[in-house]
């Protein structure tokens, strides 16, 4: 029973990955990121003696931001295509259930993401070596913490793409990304400024949202300071258990969402 149910999942993960990674969009977005990422080259005749620094800097903002775009322009777009030109009845005349739907939806927008995560590291990886730095370490550490968030954030991506409208579950995608990482300075402003209100809505928030300034590592990994094993353990539990969270919840919603 075990092995129809991983067969049902590893169908529903075949089908929609290569979906995506045949888009053109997944395509464009590639190109233009390895573009952008060489384009640090330009940018470190600016910078004289701190070229491989602003490569860190830029690279991992083009990693970051390439990871987010896949999941919310294609993934949820995807996603929502299939709701709307009724192409899911082929797959649960399978049988594939709801709950496998949703999970093979995760695994193969999460591998896509992964696979873009993969080319823009390889390129960041390429441009430090030119540069004469061997950049292993942080490199996989961002990638990883980049993981994550991506895991949590898909999870609320496939959420709403059950609730609402494609462009509506982008835009609440991207609030809850922008959400998450503001959580920590909203809290500092809140508290400075002594508005009651403003505390309780952003206490709320927080008990909500993710904080993703929890895996934002991004000035340590550019100047190579060492994160401690508790503080990956730790990560990844948060990533995890809230993606769980949110799972099941997205699982509750399309089980009774009328197709």
């Amino acid at each position: 029973m075990k092995q129809r149910g991983f067969y049902r999942i590893k169908l529903v993960v075949s089908i929609i990955f290569q979906e995506m990674i045949r888009d053109k969009v997944f395509l464009a977005l590639s190109g233009a990121s390895v573009l952008l990422v060489f384009a640090s080259l330009i940018l470190n005749e600016m910078v004289v003696g701190q070229e491989i620094k602003a490569t860190k800097d830029l690279g991992l903002s083009v990693l970051n931001l390439f990871s987010l775009f896949i999941l919310v322009f294609l993934g949820v777009n995807i996603l929502t295509r299939n709701l709307e030109n009724k192409s899911l009845y082929i797959l649960f005349s399978r049988p594939v259930t709801r709950m496998q739907y949703v999970i093979g939806s995760w695994v193969s927008i999460l591998a896509s993401v992964l696979c873009g995560i993969l080319v823009i590291s390889a390129t960041l990886f390429l441009l430090s070596y030119l540069q004469g730095e061997v950049w292993i370490q942080g490199l996989l550490t961002a990638a990883y913490l980049t993981l994550l968030e991506m895991m949590i954030l898909l999870a609320f991506a496939l959420l709403f793409s059950f609730l609402t409208s494609p462009s509506l579950a982008m835009f609440l995608t991207l609030l809850v990304y922008i959400i998450g990482h503001m959580l920590e300075q909203a809290a500092q402003v809140v508290d400075n400024s002594g508005n009651i209100v403003l505390k309780y809505i952003v206490i709320g928030l927080h008990g909500l949202l993710p904080n993703f300034q929890l895996l934002d590592k991004k000035t340590e990994i550019v100047y190579g300071l060492t994160l401690s094993f508790s503080f990956f353990r730790d990560a990844t539990i948060y990533s995890i258990a809230y993606t769980m969270l949110v799972m099941m919840l997205a699982i509750f919603v399309f089980k009774r969402k009328e197709l």
